[in-house]
């Protein structure tokens, strides 16, 4: 049992994949009490804390409900025992391309995320940085002193976007900048020191770009302020690479390679009272997670 764990466990709003999933024009559509009611799945299940996808909200709600429903959640907030973070929007959304216009506009759609979600007071907001200029440069530039003067390009690109983000927080720590498969992890540290930001720790990213899962925490855990967990399962293997197999991440906790039980005790032992977010797709992975928890006493009753 894990029950020393001090950490607040919390959840993605899974089933926001669900409604993404389904066939058929209006379908697709959210209403605020349907997000509601999906909150109440994920209380039910024992989770504490539900962090909200920026990106699959736009996708199945309205602005106009997107906004009334911020502002219930604030009202909702208070009533129960649950807190909130958000994660920032990725899909082309890239803030380290050195390219102003590409740029302007995705920090546009962030400052309009955060801006929206404010009512309900999100205590972390999470960031993806690099999503595709440091995998275009190792990829298609093979000439080493290009690729470096690219990548300090792409650097200081978002640096200056993580400054205009920073810039309208009351406190530059609410924001987490999350580790990527293919982020160089001393970027990411790098950029977190210089505007004093937090980190937000992929477990499954990760181990999939270097399985020493304990060592990265170890060597940033005083700038994390939550991790997301899930678990990783070997796929078909490339047909370039027959050695080498697809990795499929965001799995339930209980069913992949990595040892949760082992790690979540490893947590315990150095006393990490952030967030874990249980970061899933859709409502049956996110039940077998819940259930996974309990088990170990760190959820339910």
């Amino acid at each position: 049992m894990l029950k020393e764990l001090e950490a607040r466990m919390g959840v993605n709003d899974c089933f926001t994949f669900d409604r993404l999933r389904r066939e058929g024009g209006e379908e697709y559509r959210l209403e605020p009490a349907d997000y509601l009611a999906g909150l109440e799945n994920m209380i039910e299940l024992g989770f504490e804390q539900v962090e909200i996808l920026s990106d699959t909200l736009r996708h199945t709600m309205s602005k106009a409900d997107r906004e009334e429903l911020f502002s219930r959640l604030a009202g909702y907030r208070q009533e129960n025992d649950i807190s909130f973070s958000l994660h920032l929007p990725f899909w082309w959304t890239d803030i380290d391309n050195p390219d102003k216009r590409v740029r302007k506009g995705a920090l546009e759609a962030i400052r309009r995320s955060i801006a929206i979600a404010e009512p309900a007071e999100p205590e972390q907001l999470v960031l993806h940085v690099f999503q595709n200029m440091e995998e275009r440069a190792q990829g298609l530039v093979s000439d080493i002193s290009v690729r470096q003067s690219f990548l300090k390009r792409v650097m200081e690109a978002a640096s200056r976007s993580i400054a205009g983000i920073t810039a309208d927080l009351d406190k530059s720590r609410r924001l987490c900048l999350e580790n990527l498969v293919k982020t160089d992890p001393d970027r990411l540290l790098e950029l977190s020191r210089r505007h004093d930001t937090s980190l937000t720790y992929d477990v499954g990213h990760e181990f999939i770009r270097d399985e020493n899962i304990k060592h990265y925490f170890q060597q940033h855990q005083r700038r994390i302020a939550s991790l997301h967990i899930h678990n990783i399962k070997a796929g078909e293997r490339l047909p370039d690479r027959p050695k080498t197999c697809q990795m499929q991440d965001h799995r339930p906790l209980e069913q992949g390679l990595i040892d949760y039980e082992e790690f979540l005790s490893f947590l315990a032992d150095l006393s990490f009272s952030g967030s874990l977010i249980t970061e899933v797709t859709g409502l049956k992975p996110a039940s077998a997670s819940a259930e996974y928890l309990k088990k170990l006493g760190l959820i339910g009753p």
